[in-house]
């Protein structure tokens, strides 16, 4: 953790300001202590480099076992920090070239082991990124050194920030997994300023009748699945390589349990990081019709100003003023 990261962050239970106590600093980071809010003084752990802002009401920590479990096992979590999006195909997707991130706060929700950051990091922008599970500990080694970025562990319904604070907000494939997708939208949005950007969305409901069903089939799987250890899903999921990969015969069935990758090729590791990602237990994944979406973007004062490419049912929303 920087020490300047004091000067944007509040308690994120009565928005107090944080005092910095019983520091342990190496090489400019401040690795261990504690937060204590100036009234209240509820305590927050600084651990590993990265500040434990989660607060006590929060969703619990088990929804997100599953994502922590993938982003830091030593057999998927490399396929996830090998597939970059190109910065140039990125801003074209999501309509990059209309928004002006020179000098910005950036908010980067769900950031895993911040496998998009350094696309972000490319600008001159400075950038806060939080996630729930302890693969926020991975994105610290990994990118925590740089001058311009900021790891958080946080809750994204809950942030430990003020509002009216961000320029910009990236959650994209991130809202469905919250426990309140329309509150913790209309959190971001508050989060946000006058005029500020937001781009993400959430799972959509299939309109063709055969991929609904398959996904209702995931569903009901998922639900068996979360009786089971994380270990349980990870072998499961590996099916999927043999059914799109290895044993041709078993197309048809993964045709039915599994999800082929559209962005992977022949990958077989990025085929089974995806069916992973999809089966992970005790972790929510809501799913709404477009308009159900914009409606709740609405409501949090958000409008849309172009559906991206990469993600369906995903937007770069604008905040009306």
């Amino acid at each position: 953790m920087k020490r300047e990261l004091l000067n944007f962050i509040v308690c994120p239970e009565t928005h107090e300001k944080l005092v910095l106590m019983n520091e342990v600093e190496e090489n400019g980071e401040i690795v261990s202590g504690e937060l204590i809010s100036t009234k209240s003084k509820k305590k927050y752990k600084i651990d590993g480099g990265v500040p434990d802002l989660v607060p006590s009401f929060s969703q619990s920590t088990d929804s997100v076992e599953g994502f922590g479990f993938e982003w830091t096992h030593k057999t998927l979590a490399p396929v996830v920090g090998e597939y970059r999006v190109d910065l140039d195909l990125y801003k074209k997707e999501i309509g990059w070239k209309y928004i002006d991130f020179n000098g910005k706060k950036v908010l980067e929700v769900g950031c895993g082991m911040g496998r998009l950051s350094p696309i972000f990091l490319k600008e001159n922008i400075v950038l806060f990124s939080l996630d729930l599970s302890i693969s926020i500990y991975e994105a610290y080694k990994r990118l925590g050194n740089l001058p311009n970025v900021h790891f958080i562990r946080a809750d994204m319904a809950h942030t430990p920030f003020v509002d009216d604070f961000f320029d910009i907000v990236i959650a994209t494939g991130v809202l469905q997994h919250t426990k309140k997708p329309q509150e913790t939208i209309i959190h971001l949005g508050n989060l946000l300023k006058p005029s500020g950007y937001l781009i993400g969305g959430i799972y959509m409901i299939p309109e063709k009748f055969l991929t609904y069903l398959k996904v209702r089939i995931i569903d009901v799987l998922r639900f068996i699945f979360k009786f089971f250890p994380p270990r349980f899903v990870y072998h499961w999921s590996y099916l999927s390589v043999l059914c799109f990969h290895r044993v041709k015969f078993l197309y048809p069935i993964g045709r039915i349990f599994f999800l082929q990758h559209p962005f992977g090729g022949g990958d077989e590791r990025a085929t089974w990081l995806l069916n992973h990602d999809q089966y992970i237990s005790g972790s929510y994944q809501y799913k709404y019709t477009r308009q159900k979406t914009l409606d709740m973007f609405r409501k949090a004062g958000l409008t849309a100003i172009r559906e991206t490419v990469f993600w369906d049912n995903s937007y770069v929303f604008k905040k009306i003023i």
